[in-house]
C-alpha cells in the first residue's frame, strides 16, 4: 500500500502530520483541506488560493484516472487526473450532484436553486453539451444501471425526475412525501 505524508498548511491547520493511503479518496482529503503532498501544493490559481470552493459531490471513474468534484460556492466542477486539476468546468449556480455514465463520456451535474437543472458536461472536451430544466433544488443524480435513465431529487418540489438520457428530457415526475434528498435504484433497475 503505497502512503504519503501530507502536511496542512498555515491557516487550515497548524503544521500537523497524518498519513493516508494515496488514492483518489486521499486525494479528495487534499482537495477538501486545501493540503499539501511533499512539495506539490494543492492549488487552483493563485487568485483563488483563498477561496472556500464548498465541495459538495465527487464522482470518480471506474479506472479511478480522473475525480470530478462539484464546488457549490464557485459554480464550477474540477476535474483531477493524476492528482492534480487538469480543468475547471463552468456550470450553472449552485451544483448539487454527480454522476457519470457507465462509459465515463458524460458527467451529469445537477445544479440547485429554484430553477434547478441537470447539465451534461463531454468529459473528453470540459464542455457542458446540454441542459434540462428540473425542479427546486435538483440534487442527487442516479443513473440507472441500462444508463437509459437518471434520476434526481426535486428537494423542495416534493418529487422525483425522471429523465430519458436518450432523448435528454425529463419524461416525468415521481411525487414523494416531503423533501426527497437523495435516491438509489436497485442493481436489476426495476425499482
Amino acid at each position: 500500500m503505497n502512503t504519503s505524508s501530507i502536511k496542512f498548511s498555515p491557516g487550515t491547520f497548524t503544521k500537523q502530520h497524518i498519513r493516508t493511503t494515496f488514492s483518489w479518496l486521499g486525494m479528495l482529503v487534499l482537495i477538501l483541506t486545501n493540503a499539501e503532498c511533499g512539495d506539490q501544493r494543492i492549488r487552483y490559481n493563485q487568485a483563488e488560493q483563498d477561496v472556500f470552493k464548498a465541495p459538495i459531490g465527487v464522482v470518480a471513474s471506474k479506472d479511478g484516472s480522473h475525480v470530478f468534484v462539484a464546488c457549490e460556492s464557485t459554480a464550477e466542477v474540477l476535474v483531477f487526473n493524476n492528482g492534480s486539476v487538469r480543468s475547471s468546468i463552468g456550470v450553472a449556480a449552485n451544483p448539487s450532484g454527480l454522476a457519470l455514465s457507465s462509459d465515463a463520456s458524460r458527467l451529469y451535474v445537477t445544479c440547485g436553486g429554484t430553477d434547478g437543472s441537470l447539465q451534461v458536461v463531454d468529459t473528453r472536451q470540459h464542455n457542458i453539451v446540454g441542459e434540462i430544466r428540473t425542479g427546486y433544488q435538483t440534487q442527487s443524480p442516479v443513473v440507472s444501471p441500462n444508463g437509459e435513465t437518471l434520476y434526481a431529487c426535486n428537494r423542495f418540489d416534493n418529487d422525483i425526475s425522471v429523465i430519458d438520457l436518450n432523448v435528454m428530457k425529463e419524461i416525468r415526475r415521481i411525487k414523494v412525501a416531503r423533501e426527497p434528498y437523495s435516491v438509489a435504484v436497485t442493481p436489476n433497475g426495476t425499482k
